[in-house]
Order: structure tokens, then sequence, then C-alpha cells
């Protein structure tokens, strides 16, 4: 009846309608009442010691899907999947409840100590038996697959369940316990890749091409020089080096200090040291960025360049700490490895100082594995 409602909601052309059809969804979050879904209510009979039954013969079937794959289903719904009709979510794998208990019934043993084995109250109604996801238009439309497996996906589940039930008694969790409990949780972010980077890095597999330096790696720095609206762009092996040849390209060397904010990645302080020179730290104001006022207070005879940290993507009055530096005769170097797509009143970060620099580690805005860029608009930087 929903997916009929939203179809009609369509051709009145009035909403752009999506729809994913999810199958048995699971996870951390999961309720696990005594009427709750077969996995949480499993894994809470073992925790609590109750008795281990299960409803039926176990030989009926489910296609369960892990909660962090229906989130990133939803994540591209909305550019990829409107006005598109039903697309299914789930894995395609036919897990019988049977497989489910037993499996459940190992981690009780790793996880609590209690030995349990089920037993299959054929007087109970199983259910009817699941239907498996047909996932060819996930695929197609939103390029998308799941991506934890089963195992895993109820391990995360059954140790939150644990956690939670400690909690609620009041027993403080142990170490072992904190530890597998973190596990459990959603990250804070993480690559996000499907078949399109696969195909891709196949693609270029099969040019003939480096596996470093080729072609694509033109293109990249043309695509970025572009984006952010720099004359030169250079990608380089991984953040921290871009850092290091920013400094090295404006004369840094041993005895010279570099201002660099108290709050930053070690990287940006490293780069600095590695050349034998001293980074001065100076304090940040509360947008988590230098401080402008100490930065320019701090600049001295032995000053050779100040760094900007553009934090979690932030900027502060970059304008002003540039200005104020040119006119003492220093440079301002940008470390906005995390900044990629921002801007401070229309002009990206990372060309507003001499030199600018980005990261494409794992967890930055876009990841290349390992990687870094420098940008400018200086043809004698370049």
């Amino acid at each position: 009846m929903g997916e009929y409602e939203a179809e009609l909601a369509h051709r009145s052309g009035k909403i752009n309608v999506g729809i994913l059809r999810l199958h048995n969804v699971y996870g951390p979050g999961a309720p696990y009442a005594d009427r709750a879904q077969a996995l949480p209510a499993l894994c809470r009979k073992i925790i609590r010691g109750e008795p281990y039954i299960v409803y039926g013969s176990g030989e009926q079937y489910r296609d369960f899907l892990y909660v962090d794959d229906v989130i990133s289903a939803l994540m591209l719904m909305p550019s990829r999947g409107v006005n598109k009709g039903v697309i299914q979510i789930g894995t395609g794998r036919a897990v019988r409840i049977k497989e489910a208990a037993h499996f459940i019934a190992s981690l009780g043993v790793e996880l609590t100590g209690n030995l349990v084995k089920p037993q299959f109250d054929l007087s109970m109604p199983e259910g009817d038996f699941g239907r498996i996801a047909k996932l060819q238009r996930a695929t197609k439309i939103l390029g998308w697959h799941a991506k934890v497996h089963f195992e895993e996906g109820v391990r995360r589940m059954f140790v939150w369940i644990q956690h939670t039930e400690l909690v609620k008694s009041g027993v403080k969790p142990s170490t072992r316990q904190i530890s597998a409990d973190r596990d459990a949780f959603l990250p804070q972010m993480a690559p996000w890749t499907d078949e399109k980077e696969s195909e891709a890095v196949y693609e270029y597999m099969r040019s003939g091409g480096y596996l470093t330096e080729f072609k694509k790696a033109r293109e990249f720095e043309k695509m970025i020089a572009e984006y952010v609206g720099a004359k030169h762009c250079f990608v380089v092996t991984n953040g921290t080096d871009t850092l290091k040849l920013m400094l090295v390209a404006v004369g840094v060397g041993p005895g010279d200090e570099v201002i660099v904010p108290n709050w930053t990645m070690a990287a940006t302080a490293f780069a600095v040291s590695g050349l034998g020179a001293t980074p001065v730290f100076v304090d940040v104001d509360n947008t988590g960025c230098i401080d402008v006022d100490l930065a320019l207070a701090a600049v001295n005879a032995s000053t050779k360049a100040v760094f900007h940290v553009s934090m979690n993507a932030r900027s502060n009055n970059i304008e002003r700490l540039v200005s104020g530096c040119k006119s003492r005769g220093v440079p301002v170097l940008e470390d906005s490895a995390q900044a990629l797509g921002s801007f401070h009143k229309g002009q990206h970060l990372g060309t507003f100082g001499l030199l600018g620099s980005f990261s494409f580690s794992p967890p930055k805005i876009i990841t290349t594995g390992q990687g870094g860029a420098v940008v400018t608009n200086d043809d004698e930087m370049a």
C-alpha cells in the first residue's frame, strides 16, 4: 500500500518519489523486547540466560540487511533513485533461522561464556518463508551493494545488546566489553566507494599506464585546479609531503621558524621539524583556526612562513592573516587537508595563501587511498 500511495504521489507531478523496499533490517538500535524481531530476540535470550527457544523448525529463511547498508542506500536515493520505481535492498543471501541460531549460540560462548543449544519448538508458528532481494536495480541504478557480512553484523548487534543490558543492570562493563562494544558503533565516516571506482581502477590498469603517475594524474590535477580556482596543481604521494614541498618552495631550512596553530594534525609541525626548522605554536580562536592577532604578533626576523590550518573545513579571518603577513614579508601556507569543497566569501580555501594543500587519505573528503595536492596561483612557486 505504501508503494502504491507513493506511485500515486509521483504521478501527480507534485512530488519526486524514491521507493526502497528494505528486507529484514537488524543491527545496533534494533528493539529486542519479548515480541521483537528474531535476531535481537535470540541475542537477548542468551545474554539474559533465558531458555534458548526458536519458534518453528528453523528451516525458514530471511534476507537479513544490516543497518549500515540501509543508510548507504538511503544516502544514494536523493541523487540516483528518485522517480525510478521500487528498488529492492538486501543481501541476496538466504539465511536460515537455524543457521542464525547456531551462530548466535557460538557468540554466546565466546562473549558471555554461556553454553546453550537452540531448542526448536515445532508447536509455534515460524512465519512465512522469506523473500530474497533482487538486486539488479539496486546495482544498476544506485551502484549499491551490501558490504556488511551477516556474521559480522550479528556480532556487532550482540555486543551492543550485551552492553545495553549491562548498563540497564548498573554493572560497569569490563575493559574487554568496552573494547568489543566500541567496534559495534557506526564510524564517524568511512570511504564511500562502489562499482564505479572498481571499474575505473580496472580500466586504468588495462590502459598500459604506470600504476602511480600517468595520464590520469595530469587529468586529476587539471580537475582539482579548475574546481578550486587555482592556476597550478601538483599531486604527490600524501598530504604530509605537500606540506614539506610548500616549505621547501618558500625556502624554509635549518634555523628558521614557522608559525603553526597549536591544534592541528601532527604532520603540520612534523613537516617543519623534518626540515630542521622550528615550529612555533600559536593558540587557535573559537573557530579552531589559528588566532590571527596572536599569529601576527608572533612574527619575527626568524619567521619564514605561517601555517593556516582549515580545521574541519573552517576558516576565520584568513584574508586579514594573509594581508598582515604579506606586509611583514612572510608567506601564508594553507594546510587545507580537510577543506576540499569549502569556500570562504566565495573563494575556495587553499587559494588565499601563497601555496595551499589538500589530502586524499581515507578519512578526507575524497580519497585516492593516499595522496595529496599542492595548488598555487604563483608561477614562480609552481
